[in-house]
């Protein structure tokens, strides 16, 4: 097993491996916890996940990467009166995980 050619950040929780393709042996991925947004309303076949966020660094040898922040969509929804107050009150909770990620990168 290759050792991380650089150290974690505090946020790391997925302590993967160096990766050995790709990207080369020399490289580290760094990931926070995924942050979920739940879907109230998925449509038939699509995600129960509607948006997910992550801190990411992807380091090269010594050289130590930007961090950056991952958002990305999973799905669509379409929505209720009811279904878009669960949507509100959902994104709320999602806006200040993204906050608590923000804060991390300093």
């Amino acid at each position: 097993m290759v050792h991380h050619p650089s150290p974690c950040p505090l946020w790391c929780k997925d302590r993967v491996p160096a990766i050995a393709h790709h990207f080369g042996p020399s490289s580290t991925a760094h990931f926070s916890p995924l942050l979920l947004l739940s879907n109230p309303a998925a449509l038939p076949g699509t995600s129960d996940v509607l948006l997910h966020a992550e801190l990411c660094r992807i380091d090269e040898g010594d050289r130590l990467a930007e961090q950056v922040l991952y958002v990305g969509g999973e799905s669509d929804v379409e929505l209720t009166g009811e279904d878009a107050d669960v949507l509100i009150a959902r994104l709320q909770g999602f806006v200040d995980g993204l906050r608590v990620l923000r804060g991390q990168m300093r």
